[in-house]
């Protein structure tokens, strides 16, 4: 899976599973990437690769989160029948 588990201390997987919010269906087939950054610095910028979990389709990466952040993590999606991506951001602290 994405070259194998980091030996590192301070890697995290993160994983992206898309669903259509009208009917509850899960979204398969798209581009999906990730920038992983502390607050106000530039992070690294990832390709989420597509994987199989229980048999469904979901994104995923490691991403080096050192120290306990906030971390910001945007993500650009880019489905196969829409023009626009579709971008999301969440903040996560480690504890």
């Amino acid at each position: 899976m994405h070259g194998g588990r980091p030996a590192a201390r301070g890697e995290f997987h993160i994983v992206v599973a898309l669903f259509d919010v009208r009917t509850g269906l899960r979204l398969t087939g798209a581009d999906v990437s990730a920038r992983v950054s502390e607050i106000g610095l530039a992070g690294s910028q990832k390709t989420l690769s597509p994987m199989q979990i229980a048999g469904a389709e979901t994104y995923g990466n490691y991403f080096e989160m050192l120290g306990s952040g906030p971390f910001r993590i945007n993500l650009t999606i880019r489905l196969r029948d829409r023009t626009q991506d579709i971008k999301a951001e969440f903040e996560e602290r480690l504890k």
